[in-house]
């Protein structure tokens, strides 16, 4: 007789519950994953995982990871709170609606107007921080588990350093519907100890379960289908390491991201073009002189654009104001006095041949971009649309010739090739179009017919967690560095949720 086979999973289930760490240990594919480590272990024998959990680094994250899983679970809890006063609570959702730090309550001028017009007993910042924050932050967060319900859900998650030296991880939550698109909501803003791919993976984990507390895994993979990040390599890691535990989860990298990085690449072939555009916005920038110079000769041409290298497509855009305007501009700049680097380098410039030839090959053939990476941004896109800005964008870079072209080419090649579930996703796109799949494999291996038609408006940027680090910094003003990080988490999160109301009103 044969020897009986085993089952490994059913196997390392039962050492999960022999040791009780159902709530750490998960199974994952052929692996079990620590989810206090963040990372995934290939044991062959129950004592090695006995061995793994007795170890200091385990303890040690076992330990954050079930004091942050009791604070999630204390949210949903009723506890007592102090009575909250109708006048306050519109007072706090006004401020925080606007934007007004707290503090300006202090003011003399501004509480004796308000009592005077009011009548009302004005409060001060730390009656609202204390009483009314939370209660505010608690009522977005239901209010978000309402909205998105039992659907399968996207995520986004983007990165940055605020203004305090502090790394923050903000992660965006919406529905996946046919029938129409979704509202986006700021589920968690978490300060991380330092950007990796374990910091991330567990800030994913924290927000799913704040979504959805005392959820099990089995129930998440169900909802959880698209991530959306940026493409460095962490963020591409987090991702692997969630699909071991979500089977059926997409991962891709934000499109408007990697057309940005194209668009970098473009400058960089174009050095002469980039000083042109730099001492433009230098020499005309807190110059009144010039600017009445500029103006006296074109009363009607606007002042010189001022790209922002982080605004995606903003030195395109310059570009191509410059190649339409290249005579005008010429001859302003031959009129302004030499009393500056800038201005020096700019008559230099207008007066060589390579700059207009350089403006008119960059208008031909990719200041296009600007548009593209702006529509990339809009709200509400269907999938298909999305992807036909993709190819709208394939189809013209591939159309330029000469050694240029060819290493722009390479790159938005490079930039695609790096988008982990991309051609999935294009694959949806073509079962709901109707369309065969261009790849062999079947993109809608796992998916019911039912999920298959909620990625209809399925979004593929993570523009939305960039329009949050804008509030974040809004909110964190020079005059506010003393907000704590959890304070100022449960702020942004009620800011998001108050200013998205007002949009859809």
């Amino acid at each position: 007789m044969g020897r009986m086979k085993i089952d490994k999973s059913s196997l390392r289930k039962s050492w999960i519950e022999d040791l009780k760490v159902n709530n750490i240990m998960k199974i994952g594919g052929a692996k079990i994953i620590c989810l206090a480590c963040q990372d995934g272990f290939s044991f062959k024998e129950k004592c090695e995982m006995e061995q793994h959990i007795q170890t200091r680094k385990h303890q040690n994250s076992a330990k954050k990871f079930l004091n942050q899983s009791q604070r999630q679970s204390l949210l949903s809890e009723t506890v007592e709170a102090p009575p909250i006063k109708t006048f306050n609570l519109d007072l706090y959702r006004a401020f925080v609606s606007a934007g007004i730090p707290w503090n300006k309550l202090k003011n003399p001028d501004l509480e004796g107007f308000l009592q005077k017009y009011t009548g009302k007993t004005i409060p001060d910042e730390s009656t609202l921080r204390k009483n009314y924050l939370p209660n505010i932050y608690n009522s977005a967060i239901e209010k978000i588990r309402r909205d998105v319900g039992l659907d399968p859900i996207w995520l986004q998650i983007d990165e940055t350093t605020d203004k305090c030296g502090r790394f923050i991880a903000n992660v965006i939550i919406g529905s996946l519907r046919k029938d129409n698109p979704t509202k986006s909501h700021l589920i968690c803003s978490t300060q991380l100890d330092k950007t990796n791919n374990s910091t991330v993976s567990k800030c994913l984990l924290d927000a799913l379960q704040l979504l959805w507390p005392g959820s099990k895994q089995d129930d998440i993979e169900k909802k959880f289908l698209l991530l959306i990040t940026d493409g460095v390599e962490y963020m591409i890691k987090a991702g692997k390491n969630l699909k071991t535990l979500y089977g059926k989860l997409l991962h891709v990298t934000c499109i408007a991201h990697g057309m940005n990085r194209v668009a970098e690449d473009i400058r960089s072939h174009f050095p002469e073009v980039d000083k042109f555009v730099a001492n433009m916005m230098a020499a005309f920038k807190k110059a009144p002189r010039r600017i009445a110079i500029y103006k006296a000769k074109y009363p009607d041409l606007p002042l010189p654009p001022s790209p922002v290298i982080t605004r995606w497509g903003t030195w395109l855009s310059a570009v191509e104001f410059y190649a339409n305007h290249f005579d005008k501009i010429k001859d302003i700049v031959k009129d302004l006095p030499d009393d500056s680097a800038s201005v020096k380098a700019l008559k230099t410039l207008v007066s060589s041949a390579e700059l207009p030839r350089n403006l008119a090959f960059l208008t031909l053939n990719y200041t296009f971009l600007a548009a593209k990476l702006k529509e990339m941004q809009e709200k509400n896109s269907s999938l298909r649309q999305s992807l036909q800005y993709l190819d709208d964008i394939e189809s013209k870079l591939f159309s330029v010739r000469g050694n240029v072209g060819k290493s722009v080419i390479e790159k938005f090649k490079s930039v695609i090739g790096k988008n982990p579930d991309l051609e999935k996703l294009k694959g949806i796109s073509a079962v709901l179009e109707g369309n065969d799949a261009d790849d062999h494999d079947d993109p809608t291996l796992g998916l019911n017919p039912a999920e298959i038609a909620s990625f209809q408006f399925a979004p593929i940027t993570s523009v939305e967690a960039e329009r949050s680090f804008s509030m974040h910094k809004f909110l964190l003003s020079d005059r506010r560095h003393g907000l704590t990080p959890e304070n100022l988490e449960m702020e942004l999160i009620s800011h998001f949720e108050l200013l998205h109301d007002d949009d859809d009103n």
